[in-house]
């Protein structure tokens, strides 16, 4: 047995293991004898095992109620040849023997006590006068056993199958059938039909389409039967003429049984392999339907202009017009809307009243089209037809909003209030009170405060999606317009991340962009640069979009303040590959990141690329820095000789000083850097002394390695006057000791190791208790 069969098969018993009772087959029919069981096979799945007695001649008298050690079938006699006894070891089969007692019982023994039962007869495979097979399903579910009189099995000519319908003028349909579920479609037990031909196949048609008929009305219970039957009929004859119709029938069935996926498969299948039979209409108008639930409202177009293609009785399209003419109206393409639902009217005036919202279709579509004294009366005709449509509170709303674009407010305001009174937390009241907001927020004086608050409410009711995207763009564009960019785009990415069609997606991405870069804008302005990456990481693709350098510079500028210097030149770099002349800020901008990242190499190529005279004394420090770095210090000497000559005394000014001093120490070069640093040290004055004390530090340097020792103890008091903390204090104090002790002064020597025992640092405090506790040692 296929896979599929498996499943079709199990789903059909597993709906009616909770029925009680046993099947009594023939219950009216007298006993006859003789019945050959030509063969029994069992197959035991993991829901239910199935056994399948292909048998000759008379059908059981009756099957007993299964007890629970196994389950008796009574025959009037018995013929079972060599097929019986048997036994079955295998743990999952819930039979374990079968037995024939007294020539005219057959007894099925149950492996664990207890097994619910369905059971089927079916003509056999192939048809002959006589054959047929008796199939029992076995459950382990104890208390709910089953059985239920079994459908008379077709005779091999069809007709069985219609009498018993006219024996039974009623039959089943209308009602729930109380034996579909104990039916079996054919070829159940695994055989394939063997016909070869059409005329062979017929039976399995005309069975299949008596069951669809028996059970049109149930098919939500009996479907998968249905289904069953007509796979087997196509399968055993795919080109028989009634093949069509069974496709197309389990295309409904499908439909009834909410498998609108599958019904699409069988309605295409009939338009592919018949597209001039006249049931590729319906397949059609089918399919436009499923497409119309999906939303996919192109498709649904597509298909229905297909379905008018299809040659058919005028009579018969026109409710593929009327369809075509809605899917027009839903999609905006409101003059094809009108035209197609007017055509509806002309073929069959009536047709109205059949699909009253034919009115409301066309009063929207006129609306759109701004043709408000038309569209007010369609709508009006459409609610005059019948006093209860559940929509009539969005139909009033839209003809308040027919009044206000005509401008009678007053009277679109009475409409509004009346829906508010009669239809409370409807649709139409929630649209009335979005229009009242959208009324409110054009005051002058606390109106946008007033309809934000309304919109606020509105986005926490449960709302249809259509108008919970609406809310949402109000009340995002809303916090925007008071200041709070943050909130309006957390609004607007909760929307996108919702379904919704092309054109709305289009407003709320028009408007998240312009509410990005807004802030993006702000942000910068405001110094926070960290909001600034965070936005540009997360709209890197529309800020670069906007081709605008200055956005891409301030990006930059905000990564490198942040020292995030690798994404800063990245972006640099983005935006000099894209210039053909090489903006020389950029170059600068540039070569610095490259180098607070460390990359030399790299910061002196974009370095020595700048040419404007403008910027040379940024290029020379900025090549300086990169040759001290480097450890050239003659380079650096070189590179920053014409701006130290400017003697320019203002901090900026003052570092390539330092780095000039510092190359000359570095090369032991003391005396061309003591004038330099002397003059830098009177040029600041009293101002700055943190770079006093640099310059400083670095002159005691040079007078103590050319050996003025008092000169430098000279600077070295001047510079503890200035210093402005323990830190800067302490090292100039042990600096004083040491030279003092050099000079043999150790009283002054001692005055300063002893004040630096005063200092709150532990390290200055061990150093000059060691270096007194030394001094002491070394006297006489």
């Amino acid at each position: 047995m296929g896979e599929s069969r498996k499943k079709s098969g199990w789903k059909l018993w597993a709906g009616i293991a909770a029925l009680a009772g046993i099947l009594c087959l023939s219950a009216t029919m007298p006993a006859k004898a003789g019945t050959a069981i030509n063969s029994i096979r069992l197959g035991s799945h993991p829901e239910y095992t199935r056994l399948v007695f292909d048998s000759t001649g008379d059908r059981p008298a009756k099957i007993e109620a299964p007890s629970a050690e196994g389950l008796t079938i009574r025959y009037g006699e018995v013929k079972a040849g060599n097929v019986l006894p048997k036994k079955y070891e295998a743990r999952n089969s819930l039979v374990s023997a079968i037995a024939l007692k007294n020539g005219s019982e057959i007894f099925i023994s149950f492996r664990n006590p207890g097994a619910a039962v369905k059971t089927t007869v079916l003509q056999g495979s192939p048809p002959r006068a006589g054959h047929y097979r008796l199939i029992l399903d076995f459950s382990s579910t104890p208390g709910s056993q089953a059985q239920q009189p079994a459908a008379t099995p077709p005779r091999a000519d069809g007709k069985e199958g219609e009498k018993s319908r006219k024996a039974d003028p009623k039959g089943s349909r209308g009602a729930k059938s109380q034996n579909s579920a104990a039916v079996t479609p054919p070829a159940s037990d695994g055989k394939t039909p063997s016909a070869s031909d059409d005329a062979g196949a017929g039976p399995l048609f005309e069975t299949a389409d008596g069951y669809y008929s028996d059970h049109e009305q149930t098919m939500a219970q009996d479907g998968p039967q249905i289904l069953e039957y007509y796979a087997a009929a196509v399968k055993a004859a795919p080109r028989h003429p009634n093949a069509p119709r069974a496709i197309f029938r389990s295309g409904m069935v499908s439909l009834a049984l909410e498998n609108p996926n599958k019904a699409e498969k069988f309605f295409q299948q009939v338009i592919s392999d018949w597209p001039g039979n006249p049931l590729a209409f319906q397949c059609w108008v089918n399919l436009g339907k499923i497409f119309h639930q999906r939303e996919a409202h192109i498709e649904a177009i597509e298909a229905f202009r297909s379905a008018l293609r299809v040659s058919v009785p005028k009579s018969e399209k026109t409710e593929a017009v009327y369809n075509l003419g809605k899917e027009f109206s839903i999609v905006g393409a409101h003059k094809e809307a009108i035209e197609s639902l007017n055509q509806c009217l002309t073929d069959d005036p009536g047709f109205y009243l059949k699909r009253p919202d034919l009115f409301k279709y066309l009063g929207e579509s006129t609306f759109t089209l701004q043709q408000y004294d038309k569209s007010r009366d369609l709508l009006m005709r459409y609610l005059n037809l019948q006093k209860e449509y559940p929509d009539r509170d969005l139909v009033l709303a839209k003809v308040a909003e027919i009044f206000l674009h005509q401008g009678d407010q007053g009277l679109a305001n009475r409409l509004y209030n009346y829906i508010q009174n009669h239809y409370p937390d409807s649709e139409g009241d929630y649209i009335s009170k979005l229009r009242k907001a959208e009324i409110i927020e054009k005051r002058e004086r606390g109106g946008p405060a007033g309809a934000l608050v309304i919109y606020e409410t509105l986005a926490g009711k449960k709302l249809p999606p259509a108008l919970a995207r609406l809310v949402s763009f109000k009340l995002a564009s809303a916090e925007w317009k008071r200041g709070n960019s943050e909130r309006s785009l957390e609004l607007l990415e909760q929307a996108l991340k919702n379904k919704m069609d092309a054109n709305s997606q289009n407003e709320f991405k028009a408007l998240r962009d312009k509410v990005a870069l807004d802030f993006f804008k702000k942000s910068y302005a405001d110094n926070n640069h960290s909001q600034v990456i965070q936005l540009y990481e997360r709209y890197t693709p529309l800020i670069q979009s906007q081709q605008s350098q200055e956005l891409e510079v301030q990006a930059a500028e905000s990564y490198g303040t942040l020292k995030l210097f690798p994404s800063a030149v990245r972006i640099y770099e983005r935006l000099l590959s894209g210039t053909k002349k090489k903006n020389e800020d950029w170059l600068l901008k540039t070569a610095q990141y490259c180098f607070q990242m460390g990359d030399m190499d790299k910061a002196a190529q974009y370095g020595r690329l700048i040419q404007s005279e403008a910027l040379e004394p940024q290029k020379a420090l900025l090549l300086g820095r990169i040759c001290f770095r480097q450890e050239k210090y003659p380079d650096t000497i070189k590179t920053l000789s014409k701006l130290v000559l400017k003697q320019d005394a203002t901090p900026a000014g003052m570092e390539p000083l330092v780095l000039y001093v510092k190359s000359q120490i570095e090369l032991k070069k003391y005396d061309e850097a003591i004038p330099l640093a002397q003059k830098a040290v009177e040029r600041l004055g009293e101002g700055d002394p943190e770079m006093r004390l640099q310059i400083g530090l670095l002159l005691n340097k040079c007078y103590q390695e050319t050996k003025q020792p008092q000169k430098a103890i000279e600077l070295m008091d001047s510079l503890l006057a200035i210093a402005s903390s323990e830190n800067q204090k302490d090292p100039l104090r042990y600096e004083m000791a040491k030279l003092y002790l050099g000079m043999g002064q150790k009283d002054k020597a001692s005055e300063k190791l002893n004040e630096l025992l005063q200092s709150t640092q532990s390290l200055w405090k061990v150093v000059a208790q060691q270096q007194l506790d030394s001094m002491q040692m070394a006297r006489p």
